[in-house]
């Protein structure tokens, strides 16, 4: 099921009735679970099983740590999610891997490929279900006995698909006491609803045909391509900052309170500045469960290099099996140890904001390019060339994309500052924006709606 189908609405007003007269937390939890397997089985009955094994097994695990069983729960946590993401997600590219590597070597080629189709949100729901046994290994956390309660934090609809990646410590706490809405929570969760909807039909879906029609030509000069990235750019955070603020606004109906995931990224004064501003909960996860235990910088800075260098590498590979996807992550590693280093040379008096904000928009547009475009020798292509290089009709389409996509990034730079400012909206005027994107989003649905471009992840 998606955000964007009616049904959900409809799901989501009778879990939201259901949790409502639930007597207790255990009873609200066990609607919850119920409906969040549900959801998740909506298309595909089957992958309700794997989520089911990812729970059951870290439940487990947890509490054979706080038992005393040492390392090996937690060994076979890792081992279990790592190895069903490895199986589902990146069997295809190991193979292809092996192949070039046989094929290099004078053998044959190898034909057969698994073929697995690749379950929604599995990256998001693994790490949320590892990261709960790693936090109680690490003394962080106690073991739940509530099979309920644990599957209900790894599995509660609102965030399973696409995230935020919530802690335990932040999540669990709340699903162990009864949660009942105020006006507030139902005030804000429409609204959240409504906008993130409003950035995903009426911006992203819009302005991602435009983005679509470029990257689907083949050798598109480089005018037309960089204004598509620029479209790329309002189209992705339009969909992913959409679900989450849809996340949010549902979960706000549940009586719960998901994290904020996206602050205004692209006003970002450097790109550690910007990693800590766009999907914040997964940026988080790399630094505290990939990057502190390779040694992040107490070790040194060669070992801040290469732990950087690591998790920005696995960053990219997470977002997909595909080699543009490993580029996108090592260009981020390049530019995080070139960055680090010219700001020691640079005195702190010449540390100019609107420089840093314009060099680092221009550092993510490269790799907004790498992860858009599967051909890795293309995209070298367009880097290879002058920007603005075209002839008259591939400058008109450029200004087209270009246009359709400032004028997206207005809309979510408008809404944005609104939503930022909810509590201080008088009621009337809150009705009138609920109205609006009501229109709008009538206007903007349709049947072929896409799948937010997350759900791939």
């Amino acid at each position: 099921m998606s955000f964007v189908d009616p049904v959900f609405f409809a799901f989501l007003v009778v879990v939201a009735l259901l949790c409502r007269v639930a007597p207790s937390a255990r009873a609200q939890n066990i609607v919850l679970l119920v409906a969040s397997f549900a959801f998740y089985g909506w298309r595909e009955p089957i992958w309700m099983g794997l989520l089911a094994a990812s729970v059951l097994v870290d439940w487990w695990a947890a509490r054979q740590v706080e038992r005393g069983g040492g390392r090996r729960p937690l060994l076979m946590s890792l081992g279990v999610n790592l190895g069903v993401l490895a199986t589902f997600k990146y069997a295809d590219f190991l193979v292809d891997g092996v192949t070039r590597a046989v094929l290099a070597l004078g053998g044959p080629a190898i034909s057969w490929r698994p073929g697995l189709a690749l379950p929604p949100g599995i990256s998001f729901f693994t790490f949320q279900s590892m990261a709960y046994t790693i936090d109680v290994y690490r003394g962080k956390l106690r073991a739940r006995d509530s099979l309920v309660d644990v599957g209900a934090h790894v599995a509660a609809f609102p965030q399973l698909v696409a995230g935020p990646i919530e802690r335990a410590t932040d999540l669990l706490p709340q699903l162990e006491r009864r949660r009942t809405p105020t006006a507030r929570d139902v005030s804000a969760g429409v609204s959240l609803l409504l906008w993130g909807a409003v950035q995903k039909l009426v911006v992203a879906d819009t302005v991602g045909l435009w983005v679509d029609a470029v990257f689907a030509r083949e050798d598109a000069p480089p005018v037309v391509v960089w204004a598509a990235v620029v479209g790329f750019m309002v189209q992705i955070l339009g969909d992913f900052s959409g679900y989450t603020d849809m996340a949010r606004g549902s979960a706000r109906l549940l009586g719960l309170h998901l994290s904020q995931n996206f602050d205004r990224p692209f006003l970002a004064a450097s790109p550690s500045e910007f990693w800590r501003r766009w999907h914040q909960t997964f940026s988080r996860w790399m630094h505290d469960y990939v990057y502190i235990p390779l040694g992040g910088s107490r070790k040194g800075p060669v070992r801040a290099v290469l732990a950087a260098t690591a998790s920005l590498a696995l960053a990219g590979l997470w977002h997909g099996a595909a080699w543009n996807f490993v580029a996108w992550g090592l260009w981020f590693a390049l530019v995080w140890v070139v960055w680090k280093t010219v700001a020691r040379w640079v005195p702190q008096s010449m540390h100019v904001r609107p420089v840093g904000v314009v060099l680092t928009v221009l550092v993510v547009a490269v790799g907004m390019l790498l992860f858009r475009n599967p051909d890795i020798s293309d995209s070298l292509r367009v880097l290879g060339q002058v920007p603005w290089s075209g002839g008259p009709t591939d400058r008109a389409v450029a200004a087209g994309t270009l246009g359709v996509a400032l004028a997206g990034g207005l809309l979510l730079t408008i809404g944005g500052a609104a939503m930022r400012r909810l509590d201080h909206i008088p009621h009337w005027a809150r009705g009138v924006g609920w109205a609006v994107a009501v229109v709008l989003v009538t206007v903007f649905w349709s049947d072929s709606a896409r799948d937010f471009v997350y759900f791939q992840f």
